[in-house]
């Protein structure tokens, strides 16, 4: 039996992870000290070219939230952060929004600390691979 590729391990262990905290924050229902207003919230939706990923993007462009989309297709993010301005505009009837989005691998850790540079800085790259 052949064993997978480290890369391929490095990326289950990871989403495991994820989903592993994200069940344990469902079910712990803590009351919030301070409640976020949807347009002031900050949203970063990795794999966010297609699928549920493509489909929370739009979700939160439409509650006014800025959207950072990610994902290693360049082309399909470049899209889906062109529809979530899209959808901003339509709902808030402005000129530019805050959606942007950012082409990275997530197994290479150079990408991950350029994307949280680009998340930082709060703009979009002008250096996405």
């Amino acid at each position: 039996m052949e064993l997978p590729p480290t890369r391929d391990l490095a990326v289950a262990a990871g989403a495991t992870l994820v989903a592993v905290f994200a069940l344990y924050h469902i079910g712990e229902r803590r009351s919030r000290t301070h409640k976020i207003q949807r347009t002031d919230e900050r949203v970063l939706i990795l794999g966010a070219s297609s699928g549920v990923g493509r489909t929370l993007a739009h979700m939160y462009a439409q509650r006014g939230a800025r959207v950072c989309v990610v994902g290693r297709r360049k082309k399909e993010i470049e899209e889906v952060e062109l529809e979530c301005k899209t959808i901003q505009r339509i709902k808030e009837s402005e000129e530019d929004r805050n959606a942007f989005s950012v082409s990275v691998d997530f197994a290479d850790p150079e990408q991950m600390v350029m994307l949280r540079d680009v998340i930082q800085a709060g703009e979009s790259p002008s250096l996405s691979s």
